[in-house]
């Protein structure tokens, strides 16, 4: 039986395991890497968790998430027994649903009224709240600010951190950035999106 001691750390290689010293762990030298997925075990902790563990909130979202694992099916797999729309995921501010209708009417506060099967976001045309019908939310064609409505259109990408991913608006060189690159003083869009509706102290 192999166990690792308190001064190493254990990687996965192909079916058996890797133990390495603790001080090559995140040193810039790949110990662990894993040639079919193009990643490195020991460098990257953050990849290894999420590829390792599927959110509850992608289950059943109608997008098999980018990930070996080793148990029959997927994220996708017996969909018919999970509904979408469920009391953990309602109301979260994260669109999973395949029109996102677990996060319509959450907002009861708002200055902007819409009917119960509309999401409230910004458009990307007038800069103002609009309400949006369900049907056009996963629809292809972008009807909100940083394609709120379109909530797979950096996940593939950006198979990592696919949540708060901002899309920006036209050709962009990088059409995904990464929400810590909002409103930070330097324009990563190509039409400034990312710097729009920014609150400056």
């Amino acid at each position: 039986m192999n166990e690792c001691n308190d001064n190493e750390y254990r990687c996965t290689n192909g079916q058996s395991y890797k133990y390495i010293h603790q001080s090559l762990v995140r040193n810039g030298v790949c110990q662990c890497e894993l040639e079919d997925q193009h990643w490195c075990e020991d460098e990257d902790f953050h990849i290894h968790y999420v590829r390792k563990n599927i959110s509850f909130q992608t289950i059943c979202d109608e997008f098999t998430e980018p990930i070996p694992i080793t148990i029959e099916g997927q994220n996708e797999t017996e969909c018919e027994q999970w509904s979408c729309n469920n009391i953990y995921i309602n109301c979260d501010s994260v669109w999973n649903c395949p029109h996102d209708e677990d996060d319509v009417g959450c907002d009861l506060s708002s200055t902007l009224n819409c009917f119960l099967d509309y999401h409230k976001c910004v458009s990307p045309h007038t800069n103002e709240l609009i309400c949006l019908p369900v049907n056009q939310a996963n629809d292809g064609k972008i009807n909100c600010l940083d394609a709120t409505d379109e909530s797979t259109l950096c996940r593939e990408k950006y198979q990592v951190e696919f949540f708060n991913n901002f899309y920006c608006m036209g050709k962009s060189y990088q059409p995904c950035i990464h929400f810590h690159q909002l409103c930070e003083d330097s324009i990563n869009c190509d039409h400034g999106d990312d710097e729009r509706f920014c609150v400056k102290n």
